[in-house]
């Protein structure tokens, strides 16, 4: 066996001067699993030829200018990003059977950007629901939050907190034997204790669950708004339903990772965790198209499934008297998009 010092900082908890992670001199390969590692390699790609497809339309400048899309184009830069991870590299870590004895370098720093890129992502999460919950409840609230600029300002929050994880916390480490990603590397002699991430759980406890809880007091808003009244648009529905299933999925995921920092797992609980990691991520890009109207509108048109509608020719009606002359102008006015 040879001994590596793998540490970064001094004040990383993990990483630290003191702490030495043995590696195996032979780098031997884990177990392989081609056709999981194909599985995952698939539905990355889906997910990402979705992502872009999605992005394109909320790119465009009369939905970009909207808090909320603001908002939901960065977290699908989160999510791409991290299903390049999570599915992608995963599916290659899987075919060749790498854990961090043969890919020290690469599962250090894609460990770390994953580990950055979640948290972040929980960020952007509370973020968002946050200005679902103002759309409902306050307009004047929501313009001093989220109008103009102060979108961008906001998503700077998310931005940080996700570098400080990528920076200052210890990453993940894969290994094809265990079946999943962990926070340490079942080198021996190293217990499990050791490699605890107390920001990762931390962030999990109280950043996830707030924002369940925060979805719990939209629904109840939503309810109450919609007793007796009929200004409620689908939008706001489509949206609520959304942002719920998104984040029944990211709450599934944290607990199950929480779990995983403490206990040995079983292998079936590991893959469960890490499906739910990767449909996380995976899921907006398919919400999106099939419960988003403006977005599903947008796709069909630019795939060509679908003709644009021409708005009918305008009819000019003029008539003129001794003393006055009167224009009158008739127009269908155009169907408008909702937005959520």
């Amino acid at each position: 066996m040879q001994e590596a010092n793998h540490g970064v900082q001094n004040d990383t908890p993990i990483f630290v001067l003191s702490k030495i992670v043995s590696i195996a001199s032979n780098r031997t390969h884990g177990a392989t699993n081609k056709a999981l590692g194909v599985t995952f390699i698939t539905y990355g790609i889906i997910v990402e030829v979705l992502y872009v497809i999605d992005m394109f339309v909320m790119c465009k400048k009369k939905y970009r200018q909207l808090a909320c899309y603001k908002i939901m184009i960065a977290l699908g830069i989160y999510d791409m990003a991290s299903i390049s991870i999570n599915s992608l590299l995963t599916g290659y870590f899987w075919i060749a059977g790498a854990n961090y004895c043969t890919n020290p370098t690469l599962i250090f720093i894609a460990g770390s950007f994953v580990i950055g890129l979640w948290c972040g992502s929980c960020m952007n999460c509370f973020v968002l629901v946050i200005n679902r919950l103002l759309d409902v409840w306050s307009k004047i609230h929501m313009k001093r939050v989220f109008g103009g600029y102060r979108a961008y300002l906001t998503l700077m929050i998310p931005l940080g907190y996700g570098m400080y994880f990528f920076l200052f916390t210890q990453p993940l480490f894969f290994n094809s034997d265990q079946a999943g990603w962990y926070f340490y590397t079942f080198t021996p002699n190293h217990s499990i204790e050791e490699f605890l991430s107390f920001p990762h759980i931390a962030n999990n406890l109280l950043v996830v669950v707030t924002t369940c809880l925060l979805y719990v007091q939209y629904c109840r808003i939503l309810l109450r708004v919609s007793k007796g009244s009929t200004w409620i648009s689908f939008a706001q529905k489509s949206s609520f339903f959304q942002c719920t299933c998104i984040c029944m999925i990211n709450f599934a995921c944290a607990m199950i990772f929480v779990y995983m920092e403490f206990f040995q797992p079983p292998a079936c609980f590991v893959y469960l965790g890490h499906i739910t990691w990767q449909l996380g991520n995976g899921f907006p890009a398919f919400v999106y198209i099939l419960l988003n109207r403006t977005i599903q509108k947008e796709v069909l048109l630019l795939l060509r499934f679908r003709k644009p509608v021409k708005p009918p020719p305008t009819v000019l009606v003029t008539s003129s008297s001794a003393n006055k002359r009167t224009v009158l102008i008739m127009a269908s006015s155009a169907a408008k998009a909702f937005h959520w």
